[in-house]
């Protein structure tokens, strides 16, 4: 009898050990809520990684080739039928060169548009500026996603996401998007 119990306990534990959840992946990436507060977006709405991969595979997002969820980065939530990505860095460890936001918004118009004109109809980006932070959204009208890069004001912090959305959702996705990003408080 001792020894079944000793069996059934040494399954219970490989199998339950064996099995952690990774919410957040990639080199230097930290949690958003350890840098930083909303009210828009709970723990309930955070999903694990293999769950985030199968969400863009749902919405038919190209994740740049990459063929199984360990090869994602990021932070991912899952909240409106919107799938939500943070890639948040400490600048001090993952510094870069400085480009102005409207440097940067103008390099992204370049990309989208491609130089030609009848794309820019299509093409949005804005400069944000909040109580503690700056930075940038940017998108295409006829895209599935919403970029954003914001910097808290002391220039430790840098949140890098998407919103990631299916046809027809342009709205919505936006709605959200304001009123996350005025939530958004950096510690």
């Amino acid at each position: 009898m001792k020894n079944n119990i000793i069996i059934i306990i040494s399954i219970l534990f490989s199998v339950f050990s064996g099995h952690g959840q990774t919410y957040v992946q990639g080199n230097g990436v930290l949690p958003f809520r350890s840098i930083a507060n909303t009210s828009v977006l709970t723990d309930n709405n955070r999903l694990k990684i293999n769950d985030a991969f199968q969400k863009y595979n749902e919405y038919g997002v190209n994740v740049s080739n990459k063929t199984n969820a360990s090869q994602l980065v990021g932070e991912y939530y899952f909240k409106d039928n919107l799938l939500i990505q943070f890639i948040s860095v400490d600048r001090d460890k993952n510094i870069q060169d400085e480009e102005s936001l409207e440097e940067r918004i103008d390099s992204y118009r370049e990309m989208y548009t491609e130089n030609i004109y009848e794309n820019e109809a299509y093409f949005v980006g804005e400069i944000l500026i909040k109580n503690n932070f700056k930075g940038i959204v940017y998108y295409d009208k006829r895209g599935k996603y919403i970029n954003f890069s914001i910097r808290d004001n002391t220039g430790k912090y840098n949140v890098i996401g998407n919103v990631i959305f299916k046809p027809n959702n342009l709205n919505n996705a936006r709605v959200f998007f304001d009123n996350f990003i005025n939530s958004v408080t950096f510690k």
